[in-house]
């Protein structure tokens, strides 16, 4: 998964070198990626290929998706920096004190930041059954079984 990723950055590097089409392009194929390798237990090219095939004909849906997802979070970064900003003025602390609340507005968003990846992986299921016409029950059908612990 962690060579899915790098591929992709590096797709996307790519692309905005170029021209920044070719960047959004690269970011709707490979938006499903590493949900693909990790799912479907695939290599590296195999998943970014998967999740092209996925991707075929609905590039426009994934960049809205993965847009939003992005909107959310920046909204919330910003909300979180206005608060802050407003009781620092109100409690008159230094100048020296924003990069300070820099940092703390980054750590209050780690939590939110797999939001993503929850995302992405709800964006794979759905490329699946728009693309493959996979039945969501048979899919869960298809999950292994545990056995019920015995009380």
């Amino acid at each position: 998964m962690i060579l899915v990723s790098i591929a992709s950055a590096l797709m996307m590097m790519i692309g905005f070198v170029f021209f920044i089409v070719p960047a959004f392009i690269a970011l709707a194929w490979t938006a499903a990626a590493v949900p693909a390798a990790a799912i479907e237990g695939l290599p590296a090219g195999a998943a970014i290929t998967r999740s092209r095939e996925l991707a075929r004909g609905r590039i426009g849906h994934i960049l809205v998706t993965m847009l939003l997802v992005w909107l959310i979070l920046a909204a919330l970064g910003f909300g979180f920096l206005i608060v802050f900003t407003i009781l620092v003025a109100t409690l008159g602390t230094s100048a020296v004190t924003s990069p300070i609340i820099g940092m703390i507005v980054q750590l209050l968003l780690v939590p939110v930041f797999p939001l993503v990846g929850v995302v992405a992986t709800t964006l794979y299921y759905d490329l699946r059954v728009r693309s493959d016409g996979a039945d969501v029950a048979a899919m869960i059908d298809a999950l292994p079984v545990t056995p019920a612990e015995s009380a």
